[in-house]
């Protein structure tokens, strides 16, 4: 039986940077490393079903987007393969309306939110319009569950109608009607950060959600802002998510208040910022890589 350290299966292109990254920081210390992709799931399928090959960790990054590669997850569920973000812990971590319900008993602060049911199960649902002017217009509507980079969000609603039209978007799908966050502005853009998680290493950064650019952050503003707060906050979502790692949003508000935009992102962009405008700083994809390694980078 063939054994490695690290399997990796991708099917974005624009993974490739990172992919290449992994690797040779694995092979540089002796670690090995098996790379899964379009033209070899299926041998690697046979293989690992019969007991040619073995994986002591697995990195998915293609199942989640690519029918081709779901025979394979499901079937190293079955082997003593640690699965990195095991499917479990994301499917009920990037679920919105799970993962708010047990993120409101903690300390977060969040935009005043309602959680709707979905369009099949209570097509007629009502939602008051004192409610509505509670929460202020215009409102955000997002769903629960199939949403990724910004897709299926509407930031601009201002009427019951309207959120009719769009439960109906993804009618088996819970949504949630949130208050627009007034974001500050900054010297350099909008007061907006990422925070990504890695095995317990946290790394925020500014990035501008309308621009997409990120920008580091500097150590004077660290202390000006109080990073460390929302540092502590992805600490609380990383100990209740259980996830190894994910991205979180958070912006300042016109009360300088950090809120908890988005909690769980759990297939990080990892493009490097040295060749894409509007990717990651490099140093956090190496960062990644590095972690990665110390996690799987030795036998079990």
């Amino acid at each position: 039986m063939q054994k490695f350290n690290l399997a990796i299966a991708y099917k974005w292109k624009y993974d490739k940077d990172l992919i290449d990254l992994i690797e040779q920081i694995f092979q540089a210390r002796g670690s090995t490393t098996y790379i899964v992709h379009q033209y070899n799931v299926h041998e690697t399928f046979d293989k690992v079903s019969n007991n040619r090959l073995f994986f002591e960790y697995y990195l998915d990054r293609a199942s989640d987007e690519d029918e081709l590669f779901e025979p394979l997850a499901q079937l190293i569920t079955s082997k003593e393969t640690f699965i990195i973000n095991p499917y479990s812990i994301v499917e009920e971590s990037v679920d919105k309306v799970r993962t708010y319900k047990k993120l409101k008993r903690t300390e977060l602060n969040f935009p005043l939110t309602y959680i709707l049911p979905p369009y099949f199960e209570k097509p007629n649902y009502k939602i008051s319009k004192s409610r509505l002017e509670k929460i202020g217009f215009p409102f955000v509507v997002k769903p629960s569950y199939y949403t990724g980079g910004g897709d299926g969000v509407h930031e601009n609603v201002f009427s019951y109608e309207e959120i009719q039209k769009i439960r109906q978007e993804l009618p088996d799908d819970h949504y949630l009607i949130q208050q627009k966050v007034d974001t500050i502005e900054l010297d350099f853009g909008r007061a907006w950060l990422r925070v990504f998680y890695f095995f317990g290493k946290i790394i925020p950064v500014w990035w501008d959600d309308k621009t997409h650019i990120y920008r580091e952050i500097t150590n004077k503003e660290y202390m000006n802002f109080e990073i460390e707060e929302i540092v502590e906050s992805t600490k609380k979502i990383a100990s209740i998510t259980k996830m190894d790692y994910f991205s979180s949003e958070f912006t300042i508000n016109s009360d300088d208040e950090f809120v908890a935009i988005d909690f769980v992102n759990d297939q990080c962009d990892f493009r490097f910022q040295s060749k894409h405008v509007d990717g990651v700083p490099d140093r956090i994809v190496r960062d990644f890589a590095e972690k990665l390694f110390e996690i799987a980078g030795t036998k079990k």
